[in-house]
């Protein structure tokens, strides 16, 4: 059996516990709930726009798919044309860092502390990186 010089060292416990009681504290947990809602309603703005096929979003983690065709859900052949890659590419120019997934889906998974205006400039980012594509 093998340990780590963290496994239950006490300077980690401590700091687990410390980020505990920010999180009840400052009231984090239904924050997300809140903003998650927030999110949700603002990224369902991008349905309208040319490859996105679909919008998930549970709290503040959310999905937006990218589909060649947007009533099929038909996806972009993965060999040197998936669109996801760019757009998290053109993200990035925007301050938005987001993972594409799977060459189809873009990953978004904000701080727990992020802000609506935050959010506003996030969706703003996305939007600006997905018409970018075309």
């Amino acid at each position: 059996m093998h340990g780590f010089t963290y496994s239950g060292h006490p300077v980690a416990c401590a700091v687990a516990l410390a980020n505990l009681d920010i999180l009840e504290r400052e009231r984090l947990v239904p924050q997300v709930e809140e903003r998650g809602r927030y999110l949700a309603k603002r990224l369902d703005e991008l349905r309208d726009l040319p490859y996105v096929g679909e919008v998930r979003s549970l709290g503040l983690m959310a999905g937006v798919e990218i589909v060649a065709d947007k009533v099929t859900k038909a996806r972009f052949p993965s060999t040197g044309l998936a669109r996801t890659p760019a757009v998290a590419r053109n993200a990035r120019g925007y301050g938005l860092v987001t993972r594409p997934l799977l060459d189809d889906i873009l990953l978004l998974a904000p701080p727990f502390v992020i802000t609506e205006e935050e959010i506003d400039r996030a969706v703003f980012a996305l939007r600006e990186s997905i018409l970018k594509i075309e």
